[in-house]
């Protein structure tokens, strides 16, 4: 019995330290590199504008590269609030190319169905220029007056880029305030509508500020009624370091000055009542389709770091602008992010960059790159490949930006399973450990059998001349012996997982004493303890049937002349 358990238990340790090691050797880099190719774009400079995004989707290899912004956040709108790390994702493009583990959800959501739900498809209809634009105004009053209070207009051009212009300082009385508008490329659109004064986030100056008529002046000379203010038209106050306190309405039209203007054929006017907050002295206005903040997915830590719930809206800074947010779920891991060094939170990049980008103040840009490769160059992950991805892939984005980091999974594969101590020594050693308990189980259960067959030979002798049949004699030794045999492979095996579990929980850290992530999940390649055991029922049957032709080969008379001996031939 304890030769059966030390075969079947080297077996079983065999095979899942091994395959387990494999595994997780195989689910480390696709953690960390996340896709193919994980490009990191340090420093300020030589962010992924769309030029550079174009020509690398532009490569032959290259099957789908979606860009991410990685920054440093802040929850609440005062410098005590929780700091975590806010990775920005396109969700459509970033579930087809990332590698996901089931037990990377908090929840019973699979986890590219958490990611899909990050993508904010409902967008405002754009309020677009007209072509050929020189030249805005709007009428607009303040009450009470704010020396250096200016109106500002933010615009997106044509390939996404955001600029601002200022417009002249607000009156007590309606007056036509207007700015030049530099040349652009079309089409040009509206993305907010806000006031500036140089002040503190929270010592800002309460004001009412009427607005109406947004007057487009083209290169020809006419005008054109670009926004009546007549119905609220989908516009809400933007976030201060105060949180909503700026409250967009549309008010009854009072008499003043500003007159009739083609195309306007309503009553109202738009009123803004700004609060005492601001975020870096921007107040103002925007768009946006639905009541709700923009969904995150957050790590365990993030919840009970910042207690915050889910579904329930809240502000996060970011790069100085503030943003409305809100947890859809929660994620125990998510790749190229540590769940136990610091709280994190994914949300959609598009949506994070437009509304930080709804201020002027502030140009953000993705600094990082997921890229997958075509089949014929290296797979995604979960497929292994002795290829590394396409030196001309790596050249060019280093062309292009000159400090960038390039990691790639399938030259981190190749680097690490052709070590041959992380790899060939554990899978040798295992198949030499294996092949010597085997042997020894052989020579233990041969010198067993011929012990038993000694032992036994008169009993058997008795009980063949008892009337006993080949039969019988058949069952007798299964029950003899089965007991044990059954015993041992429990035993074993449950050695085999006790110990596997041992070594490979010894094994779950970095040599830096940290967590290695993903965590290890045990895995058995069953080859080895199958060969095992198939070895053990083999030398079982062969030794039953020894000892049934024995059996049959017993001389009763002769052996009834002297006894029954157990020595008798």
């Amino acid at each position: 019995m304890l030769a059966f358990a030390l075969a079947i238990s080297t077996g079983i340790v065999a095979g899942t330290v091994v395959s387990t090691l494999e595994r997780s050797t195989r689910e480390q880099v696709f953690y960390s590199t996340g896709a193919d190719l994980h490009v990191i774009i340090p420093g300020s400079t030589g962010r992924l504008g769309h030029e550079a995004l174009a020509r690398i989707r532009e490569l032959d290899t290259v099957d789908i590269a979606s860009p991410a912004l990685r920054a440093s956040a802040r929850v609440g709108t005062t410098s005590v609030g929780t700091h975590f790390t806010l990775l920005g994702i396109n969700p459509v493009e970033f579930q087809q190319i990332a590698w996901f583990r089931d037990d990377f959800s908090g929840s019973e959501t699979d986890m590219t169905q958490l990611v899909d739900r990050l993508t904010v498809r409902v967008l405002p209809d754009a309020i677009t220029l007209p072509p050929n634009t020189i030249e805005l105004s709007m009428w607009a009053k303040s009450e009470p007056v704010i020396p250096d209070h200016i109106l500002r207009i933010v615009v997106k051009d044509g390939i996404g880029v955001t600029r601002t212009f200022s417009m002249n300082e607000m009156q007590n009385e309606w007056s036509l305030v207007s700015g030049k508008l530099p040349g652009l490329i079309e089409p040009v659109e509206i993305t907010s509508i806000q006031t500036f004064l140089r002040v503190g986030p929270d010592n800002a100056t309460p004001a009412e500020i009427l607005v109406d008529d947004l007057i487009a002046t083209v290169a020809d000379g006419s005008k054109h009624l670009v926004i009546d203010f007549d119905s609220p038209g989908l516009w809400t106050g933007l976030p201060t370091a105060e949180g909503n306190d700026t409250v967009f309405t549309i008010t009854d039209e009072r008499p003043g000055p500003q007159g009739s203007v083609d195309g306007d054929e309503g009553t109202g006017v738009g009123e803004l009542s700004l609060g005492r907050g601001s975020g870096q002295g921007v107040r103002g206005i925007y768009r946006r389709a639905i009541d709700r903040p923009i969904p995150i997915i957050a790590s365990q830590l993030f919840m009970a770091r910042t207690n915050v719930g889910l579904r329930r809206p809240f502000m996060i800074e970011v790069q100085g602008g503030f943003v409305p947010v809100e947890v859809i779920d929660t994620v125990n891991y998510f790749p190229t992010l540590d769940p136990l060094r610091t709280p994190f939170a994914v949300a959609d990049i598009d949506a994070i960059i437009d509304f930080v980008e709804l201020r002027g103040l502030k140009k953000l840009s993705p600094n990082e790159l997921f890229v997958s490769l075509q089949p014929a160059s290296p797979p995604g992950p979960g497929i292994e490949s002795e290829d590394g991805p396409p030196e001309e892939i790596e050249t060019s984005i280093r062309k292009m930006f000159r400090l960038a980091i390039v990691a790639s999974s399938a030259e981190r594969l190749n680097d690490t399973f052709v070590d041959p101590v992380a790899v060939a020594g554990w899978r040798g050693m295992s198949v030499v450990a294996t092949i010597a308990a085997a042997v020894i189980v052989l020579m233990a259960y041969a010198v067993f059998l011929a012990a038993y067959a000694l032992r036994t030979k008169g009993e058997s002798a008795l009980i063949l001349a008892l009337g006993a049949t080949r039969r019988d004699y058949w069952v007798r030794m299964i029950a003899e012996l089965f007991p044990a045999i059954l015993t041992g492979a429990l035993v074993g095996v449950g050695t085999g997982f006790t110990v596997s579990s041992l070594m490979v929980s010894s094994m779950a850290h970095t040599g830096t004493g940290q967590r290695l992530l993903p965590p290890i999940i045990l895995q058995t390649d069953w080859t080895l303890p199958l060969v095992t055991i198939c070895a053990i029922f083999t030398i079982f049957v062969i030794g039953v049937t020894n000892s049934i032709r024995s059996f049959r080969a017993i001389q009763i008379a002769r052996m009834a002349r002297e006894g029954f001996s157990a020595t008798s031939i």
